[in-house]
């Protein structure tokens, strides 16, 4: 796409920053979160909606993030958007999908799952993996976290909520320890998850049953006291393995999780069945591929000028030994409007179309990114708006387009200057990090060939 000669070079700025920041792992741990406690009461059940309809969606193709958002101008209609084309399948997905929690029959999510455990076969099985490892991980800790770190209350139900019913059919009558039930369900995730055929999950036998059992023990290790007071930690060692093990646990429950709320939640919003477009074309944006030429001299030297230059390069040279080879085989980058600023751009046309009083959520199938997420913030304060998604998680992406909305482009691009510019002054000199310890963004992108769009 053919772009104005001044939307091209920001664009070519903003690409390099990003490009470079993410090549040196860097993220924003300050905007890493959600956004749940800002939220109104009817915000948070409409975000927690929205959010399992994108994530029903989408099946784990490279480039693929979808978003969803409510158009309440003359009737209440779903606007999807997607980080790339939309396809007929995309199409032919979501009105299967609609179709089938819209049924007036389709009370249960077993109703439902049969379609997910198709459609998002691989993003669960992707979870499922990334459960085990977490387990793994804050089990091979756990004696040191129970000897330093955590007392155990006298009571299983304390220390276990809603469990009983578990309680009696895995155990009967039989009296056991708060530590021997922990330890027991730490054991017993990965042993169900062995029943899961990972590679073709449509193959598991009673994969149901299998997914359910999965679920409820999720859901009461997720919901566990000690698990809790980990979280709130204020040793960040304990805190960092005790966050990582319940986001992976509700990330394993949420297609469950979410859908009886989402079908209950639908039948009363669309009586007579979801009505849904996709977002339209959005004029004006930075969508195009940038060369971002052979190496990242210029990025450096567009961030902090010639009088720096030199020793920032000897730096990076130093610390990002495998730098220059990357660089030079991603110096080509398409870029794409994300997700959530398509949807959002598609209801702010025109910008008063919306009553914006009220948080307006988006539904996203992956937390924002660092740019979208500074982008929205600087756009509800450029034109009064309330947008918001359900939160960001920090990284960046080359391949993030500017959305063409002047003010608000020049705010994130300026915040991406500022960040590259401490990150190349302020990194240790004396710390080498090896090709293993890249990022996981780094290493998904570097899996789409070049040109392809290289987002979450």
């Amino acid at each position: 796409m053919e772009l104005d000669l001044e939307m091209s070079y920001k664009q070519y700025l903003l690409s390099g920053c990003l490009q470079l920041l993410n090549l040196m792992g860097y993220s924003d741990s300050s905007i890493e979160c959600s956004n749940k406690a800002t939220r109104a009461p009817d915000t948070n059940t409409t975000i927690r909606v929205l959010d399992t309809v994108a994530l029903a969606l989408t099946t784990r193709k490279p480039g693929e993030v979808f978003a969803v958002a409510l158009d309440t101008r003359g009737g209440l209609t779903l606007v999807l958007g997607k980080n790339d084309d939309v396809t007929a399948d995309d199409d032919r997905a979501a009105r299967d999908f609609f179709k089938l929690i819209s049924d007036s029959e389709a009370t249960q999510t077993c109703d439902v799952l049969s379609f997910l455990f198709s459609r998002c076969a691989a993003n669960i099985a992707e979870r499922i993996m990334k459960l085990n490892q977490a387990v793994n991980e804050f089990s091979c800790c756990l004696n040191d976290f129970l000897r330093t770190h955590y007392f155990f209350l006298p009571s299983l139900e304390d220390e276990f909520p809603l469990s009983l019913d578990y309680r009696k059919s895995k155990y009967g009558g039989e009296q056991i320890s708060s530590v021997q039930m922990l330890r027991d369900l730490l054991e017993g995730i990965p042993d169900i998850n062995e029943g899961f055929n990972l590679w073709d999950l449509s193959e598991t036998p009673g994969l149901l049953a299998v997914y359910s059992e999965l679920v409820l023990a999720c859901q009461i290790l997720r919901r566990s006291r000690i698990l809790c007071q980990l979280c709130k930690s204020t040793d960040p060692w304990p805190r960092t393995q005790a966050e990582k093990l319940r986001r992976c646990l509700a990330m394993a429950c949420h297609y469950q999780d979410g859908l009886s709320e989402l079908i209950k939640h639908v039948k009363g919003l669309f009586p007579d069945g979801v009505k849904y477009r996709w977002a339209g074309d959005i004029e004006g944006t930075g969508e195009t591929t940038v060369n971002l030429g052979g190496d990242y001299s210029d990025t450096v030297r567009q961030t902090l000028g010639d009088s720096l230059l030199d020793d920032a390069l000897a730096t990076l040279c130093f610390k990002f030994p495998w730098m220059a080879r990357k660089w030079h085989k991603r110096c080509s980058v398409t870029t794409r409007l994300h997700a959530e600023i398509r949807v959002l751009l598609d209801l702010s046309n025109p910008v008063h179309g919306l009553d914006h009083s009220e948080q307006q959520p988006i539904g996203c199938s992956k937390w924002s990114c660092l740019c979208c997420a500074l982008w929205i913030l600087a756009y509800n304060e450029e034109y009064g708006t309330n947008w918001l998604t359900s939160g960001s998680h920090g990284k960046v992406y080359a391949a993030w387009a500017l959305p063409g909305r002047g003010k608000v482009d020049e705010h994130v691009l300026t915040e991406m200057q500022v960040r590259l510019a401490h990150a190349l002054q302020h990194f240790p000199t004396n710390q080498r990090l090896p090709d293993a310890e890249r990022s996981e963004s780094e290493d998904a992108e570097e899996k789409l060939s070049d040109g392809a769009a290289k987002v979450r």
